[in-house]
């Protein structure tokens, strides 16, 4: 069992409109879908992302907005696969997320849910979001847009599966 503890969060039934439009129309938004030779525009372990696009079989989106020509956030949106034994099949996990520093704050995060949620529902699908449990600033966030604690776990160590100890 690995030693970080996670917070497993659900949309809620509720639809709660976010004013995302307005904040989002100052910076460009690219919905980027991976191709075999550019699997990410951000500096992180490439691994990782081979690993994904092999996984989900080039089915991850990473949402990036800009300021100018600089990433300022990006937001992964993962289908299911083996990681996730507790979503549907058209489920979507979004997440991991990541803001500069100086654009913290600001509703970037909520926002960039918010744009998920209407631009990817399909059907009766599901939006999780896994968080950190001392991550404060990213669970306030998503209850912004009305997600919901629907679980506690914790990401083995072999393979990195996530498991809900208590629903």
């Amino acid at each position: 069992m690995s030693s970080r503890r996670y917070i497993f969060f659900k949309q809620g039934d509720k639809y709660l409109e976010y004013q995302c439009a307005t904040l989002l129309s100052k910076y460009h938004l690219e919905v980027f879908s991976p191709k075999l030779g550019l699997l990410k525009k951000h500096s992180v372990n490439r691994f990782i992302y081979f690993f994904w696009f092999v996984l989900t079989l080039g089915k991850y989106k990473i949402i990036y907005l800009y300021d100018n020509d600089k990433i300022i956030h990006y937001t992964h949106l993962l289908p299911k696969f083996f990681k996730f034994p507790f979503m549907k099949s058209d489920d979507l996990e979004i997440g991991p997320s990541w803001t500069a520093i100086e654009f913290r704050g600001k509703g970037l995060f909520p926002s960039v849910i918010a744009y998920i949620l209407e631009h990817f529902k399909k059907g009766h699908r599901d939006f999780h979001i896994l968080v950190h449990d001392d991550n404060i600033s990213s669970q306030k966030a998503i209850q912004k847009v009305d997600f919901q604690e629907w679980g506690r776990g914790y990401r083995t160590k072999f393979l990195g599966i996530y498991k809900v100890e208590n629903v």
